[in-house]
């Protein structure tokens, strides 16, 4: 009897102190930051990428109906480095749009969003990835970036000399070449050029066609 009451009474202490266990109180936000962890030194935080200055700013284009600028959605300009590794460098400007997570006690890690494509503007469809971000939006604030080269970012256009030549002569430069290209015997254009591309095209391909076409114009 008394051999059967020790084995009921350890039963009931094991799960007992598991659950105890499982209810001790968690680190503190500072013990579980990565700054403060002990394989990071302060020459580590020092090296860390840093912005040359940060400003807000009016939104350049139309929010969504239901946001407001300055409430619901910031925009801001940021200035870094183009190189990292060379903060005294040449300086770019990016900007970005904020919109403010819609739960009143959101989650402190935002969704941020840079465009995949070259040349696609993030600004010039803000409503429609407002849109797309809506269920995301409800827990957190979603960062959208304005890649530098797009219409409110750092330019990345070529000097006119290196995409146009011709910008680069003298006027007398200019005639001679006009002169020359007025002799000389016009292309005859391949009917196949003006064939539309599709996505099942060869890259290469549409590559050549397009500088083919471009002795056009």
């Amino acid at each position: 009897m008394r051999s059967s009451l020790l084995i009921t009474i350890r039963l009931f202490i094991i799960p007992l102190a598991m659950v105890m266990g499982a209810c001790a109180a968690p680190k503190t936000a500072t013990e579980n930051t990565a700054g403060n962890h002990p394989s990071h030194t302060e020459n580590d935080v020092n090296r860390r990428p840093q912005a040359i200055s940060l400003t807000t700013m009016t939104c350049p284009v139309d929010l969504p109906e239901g946001d407001a600028d300055g409430t619901t959605v910031f925009c801001g300009r940021m200035v870094v480095p183009e190189n990292w590794d060379d903060p005294e460098g040449r300086q770019v400007t990016l900007n970005y749009a904020v919109f403010k997570a819609t739960d009143t006690k959101p989650s402190p890690d935002p969704v941020m969003y840079f465009d995949g494509g070259p040349g696609v503007s993030t600004f010039g469809q803000l409503a429609g990835l407002a849109d797309i971000f809506a269920h995301l939006r409800e827990r957190r604030d979603i960062i959208l970036w304005e890649q530098r080269g797009n219409f409110y970012s750092s330019s990345l256009d070529c000097p006119d000399e290196v995409r146009d030549p011709r910008t680069a002569m003298s006027p007398e430069e200019f005639a001679a070449l006009a002169a020359a290209q007025a002799a000389a015997p016009q292309p005859t254009l391949d009917p196949a050029l003006l064939e539309p591309t599709t996505i099942g095209d060869k890259p290469q391909e549409v590559l050549e066609k397009e500088r083919a076409l471009a002795k056009f114009v």
